[in-house]
């Protein structure tokens, strides 16, 4: 069994990823189909990581988005024609601070 400490590194290591798909100061790079879902593969095992944290984990750390990072998770599988790149994009502009403060519990828990 996976424990929290391997998800939060698959949770950094794909926002890693969708950072370097897509810089958050140049929304350009959504305009590709290929960009854009390769993004949105990165925010499901976001949300899939994050589903899988233990609850104690989640409690530990309310500031964190978890619920929005598993929901898009659930958007994006099961209702995914509403898939917005406008979405995308705003959750990619957040990516660099979710990642800073994932980093910071992954290096205290």
């Amino acid at each position: 069994m996976r424990g929290d400490q391997a998800r939060l590194a698959d949770i950094l290591e794909r926002i890693d990823r969708s950072l370097d798909y897509a810089s958050p100061k140049n929304r350009q790079n959504l305009e590709a189909p290929l960009i854009l879902d390769a993004i949105v593969r990165n925010l499901e095992v976001i949300g899939e990581a994050a589903r899988e944290l233990s609850p104690t984990l989640r409690k530990k750390y309310p500031e964190l988005p978890w619920r929005a990072m598993i929901g898009f998770r659930v958007l994006a599988t099961h209702s995914y024609w509403e898939v917005d790149p406008e979405r995308v994009w705003a959750i990619v502009r957040g990516l660099p601070e979710l990642r800073t403060k994932l980093a910071r519990i992954q290096t205290a828990d």
